[in-house]
């Protein structure tokens, strides 16, 4: 058992590897505080998150407040396209999954006024190309994306105009992973190494690929002005200057039949106190990823917002039916949010 209370260890975890062996440890109710909500049952949830540097401030000292609602949590990390197909299978109670898959299973529960979004410049989702964008035939798509795979072929669809060939690589079977070495959502490449963005380039070539998508903490390595990729767009940018809108990448979902009243509130407390204790969690997390901390305060507190509000809810809404309108989604992919769940209950009233 590894005592989260004080030095907040379960940052420190590894990452999940490529081959689904989730690297993960227990929690439990005797690390924390006195629970201050004992009207409430004791219950363990298994808790799915992703290891990328975006998700850190909706874990932080996640036990040490699940304990206040009486609740332990076991903390699971793993690739976002792992997380939702994870879920649905029932080895979690809860995940941080992409909107994307949550689209396509209208029956996971969205909780919480907690996601993970972009107006703006993202730095970790971005397309690379060879060729000018709407030269692209055959574009590669990040294994371990959902949602910003989903969303770059809506861009491309109805904004460059364009339909290329979308090669859809897992996670296990990934030029991203076997051969470049080092771009990876599991390992962050060493921006020295010329070699990393040479074999990038030498293995699109070689797969007869114009394009990929990169997304997780790989990509804030990649430098827009690398003149090896002539071509490289940020694709929360591109989003914004086209609808105008943020665009949301995750967020928490539940199964059916969980308590979902209290994971919200848990989830909510814990976003809340991470903004407070946001200068440690930047310098835990800096360190950690060989990241600058000023790097980190301004993806953690710029680029990257928490807070699911009205227009991230309205671009979510927008992003789902273009997707459904190219065929990305199928018919009847929705989402009900947490907020209009809650309307509709006082409307019964």
């Amino acid at each position: 058992m590894i005592n989260n209370s004080e030095d907040n260890s379960e940052h420190d975890m590894t990452e999940a590897d490529t081959k689904h062996a989730r690297s993960h440890h227990k929690e439990t109710s005797e690390d924390t505080e006195t629970c201050i909500f004992s009207n409430y049952p004791h219950e363990s949830f298994r808790v799915g998150t992703v290891q990328f540097l975006n998700a850190a401030p909706l874990v932080w000292n996640l036990q040490k407040i699940a304990s206040q609602y009486n609740a332990s949590m076991e903390v699971f990390r793993d690739l976002p396209s792992r997380l939702a197909s994870d879920l649905l299978a029932g080895e979690y109670e809860v995940a941080l999954i992409p909107v994307a898959e949550a689209a396509r299973n209208p029956h996971l529960i969205q909780i919480s006024d907690v996601c993970i979004a972009s107006k703006g410049r993202v730095e970790s989702i971005k397309l690379l190309s060879l060729v000018p964008i709407h030269k692209i035939h055959r574009l590669a798509l990040d294994g371990a994306s959902r949602s910003s795979a989903a969303m770059v072929q809506v861009y491309l669809k109805d904004y460059v105009k364009i339909s290329p060939e979308f090669v859809a690589l897992t996670p296990e079977d990934d030029l991203l992973r076997k051969d470049t070495g080092r771009l990876s959502a599991a390992s962050v490449p060493d921006p020295a190494n010329d070699q990393f963005m040479n074999t990038l380039v030498e293995t699109l070539r070689r797969r007869n690929l114009d394009a990929v998508l990169v997304i997780g903490d790989s990509a804030m390595f990649i430098s827009p002005h690398d003149s090896r990729i002539p071509f490289i767009l940020d694709m929360g940018l591109c989003w914004t200057q086209w609808m105008g809108l943020p665009f949301t990448y995750a967020s928490w979902f539940a199964r059916p039949g969980v308590d979902t009243e209290r994971l919200s509130l848990i989830f909510t407390q814990v976003q809340k106190n991470a903004e407070i204790q946001m200068d440690e969690i930047i310098r835990t997390e800096a360190a950690k990823r060989q990241l600058s901390a000023d790097f980190c305060r301004d993806y953690l507190t710029q680029k990257i917002h928490y807070h699911l509000d009205r227009e991230e809810r309205h671009s979510m809404k927008i992003f789902i039916k273009m997707a459904q309108k190219n065929n990305i989604f199928p018919l009847g992919s929705s989402i009900t949010f947490e907020v209009n769940r809650k309307k509709d209950k006082m409307s019964e009233i």
